[in-house]
């Protein structure tokens, strides 16, 4: 009995048809189009088909079927891997889907694909897997930006990635140290996991503490089953592969496994020191400088994210402070709470002569993918500070240029509009909490031993009329410096709060806004200079 059903499966496996099985490949039919196929058909399939090019190739190595499907598909996807980077380019460049479908191809990679793809993915996941250690926060957090942004899955997928290429570090090259930062990498994010898992097991599904039926921060494919299990399958494989890379034998001359010693090897998202710019596809731009973080949106998709900087981490110190994201400067059909008029980043506002109203506040952070445009310019690069300048185009010939200063301790940032303005402001979305008083009562199940589940943070406007956010044992605090020039005295900071509990993937946070306080016949400011210092309390 036991035979007859492993050969009925057999059977099964045998006889599948992934044209009729799978909804994304290159043989759709256009006389019988669903919404879907035609989003999705032919060459704008997305990570969907890598996946069951994955599972196909799984179907090859048992013997079930040819390797024809998977050959003829990889074929038509290398095209959406950027040529430099090896980043996968999904519709907008959402974060999270480029890294997705990289930990399968990876994956057939480290069992044994060798076909006639073999070499330019090997090439192009490469160079991808080290951009991850860079792009990597020093909390051990993924990137954040666009569609299913802060899923606990988006740092599970980074063990995938950086176990097999610890693995392949000393397979192909015999580099040990290489790959001691991969498993470094892969350490940090397993412990940017290890905060939110329920007192009951399982993850949240998105880096808040939200009761889970209330799906805050949720996409409308997101589900409290199968976020869950995707992310367990994920650390399972980047387990296995890091167990059976113990007893790894180099192709090398070296034939030892992996020293104990090198496994306390800083990943680079620890030291730094470095900036760089990602293609238009993905717009981004990331620097580390001693383990202070920056991550930067040049062109937001704004239903997600908001122009300018979305998030400040430092090594030792609660992310969410940080900020740890920005918040959407318009609503999506899966979160239409999640919204803020004008989005709301790190960044300056401005008022423009003539205008109607006093507080018509035009920011930064509303000029999202369409809108703006961004170039990079580095000045200085050592261990111990980053100079560069982001230059954004908005509105014709309009331009503001960021100058940054990071140091391992502190952000300096002067931000430079190319044209005459009223007034200068600058704000920055302060974390409350990552919980509501709404939520406390859980109709999904009882959370209440998770003691973080309601804390919240505490926001405060010092005399010195800076925004001090502590959380967790860590504070951020954000200032706004007067221009050492100014003659006046009256060049006083006022700083407040504008808004409260604004919802955002994270929680909730308040808008503050701080700006330079000036006499009717003081001189306009034509700058506007901001720090923010991470630290631990």
């Amino acid at each position: 009995q036991h035979v007859h059903v492993v050969s009925r499966w057999d059977d099964f496996l045998r006889s599948m048809d992934p044209v009729k099985c799978y909804q994304s490949h290159l043989h759709n039919d256009p006389t019988t189009e669903t919404e879907w196929t035609k989003k999705y058909s032919a060459a704008k399939m997305n990570n969907w088909n890598i996946v069951n090019v994955a599972g196909e190739y799984l179907r090859h190595l048992e013997g079930f079927c040819s390797i024809g499907y998977v050959e003829e598909h990889l074929a038509a996807q290398l095209p959406n891997f950027t040529e430099n980077e090896g980043l996968y380019i999904d519709p907008h460049g959402p974060m999270p889907y480029d890294h997705f479908p990289r930990i399968f191809l990876a994956t057939m990679l480290h069992r044994d694909y060798k076909g006639k793809h073999a070499e330019a993915l090997g090439t192009l996941l490469e160079r991808s897997a080290w951009l991850s250690l860079l792009m990597q926060s020093p909390t051990g957090e993924s990137p954040v930006g666009g569609r299913s942004s802060m899923h606990q899955w988006n740092d599970a997928q980074q063990c995938v990635t950086f176990e097999i290429f610890a693995h392949r570090m000393v397979r192909e090259y015999g580099d040990h140290e290489a790959a001691a930062m991969f498993r470094r990498g892969a350490r940090l994010a397993v412990g940017a996991l290890h905060d939110w898992v329920r007192p009951s097991g399982e993850f949240y599904i998105v880096k808040n503490r939200v009761d889970p039926s209330l799906r805050h921060g949720f996409e409308e494919y997101s589900f409290h089953s199968q976020y869950n299990l995707l992310a367990a399958s994920m650390l399972a494989t980047a387990f296995d592969v890091a167990t059976s890379s113990q007893s790894l034998s180099s192709s090398s001359s070296s034939s030892s496994p992996l020293p104990a010693q090198k496994l306390a090897l800083c990943a680079p998202a620890e030291v730094g020191s470095f900036v760089f710019q990602l293609p238009d596809s993905h717009h981004k731009i990331f620097a580390n400088c001693g383990g202070l973080y920056l991550e930067i949106d040049t062109g937001a998709e704004s239903k997600y994210d908001s122009t300018g900087l979305m998030r400040v981490h430092k090594l030792g110190v609660s992310p969410l402070v940080g900020p740890t994201a920005s918040i959407p400067a318009s609503s999506s059909s899966s979160s239409p709470s999640l919204s803020y008029d004008g989005g709301a980043s790190v960044g300056i506002g401005w008022v423009l002569p003539g205008a109607g109203r006093p507080d018509d506040v035009i920011t930064l952070s509303q000029f999202g993918e369409g809108s703006c445009t961004a170039t990079l310019k580095v000045g200085h690069v050592a261990e111990k500070l980053l100079k560069f300048e982001v230059i954004y185009k908005i509105e014709g010939d309009k331009s503001i240029t960021e100058r940054y200063d990071v140091t391992p301790d502190l952000v300096t940032v002067t931000a430079v509009p190319s044209f005459p303005v009223e007034r200068l402001v600058c704000r920055f979305p302060a974390f409350e909490s990552s919980s509501s008083s709404s939520s406390s009562s859980s109709s999904f199940d009882n959370n209440s031993s998770d003691a973080k589940a309601s804390s919240r943070s505490r926001i405060i406007i010092t005399k010195e009329n800076a925004c001090q956010v502590e959380y967790d044992g860590s504070v951020q605090v954000f200032a706004i410096i007067p221009p050492s020039s100014s003659s006046s005295s009256s060049s006083a900071v006022d700083m407040r709060i504008v808004s409260e509990h604004v919802p955002f993937r994270g929680g909730y946070a308040s808008i503050i806004q701080g700006e330079i306080q000036q006499d009717h016949h003081d001189e306009k400011l034509t700058t506007l200079t901001y720090t923010l210092r991470p630290s631990k309390i």
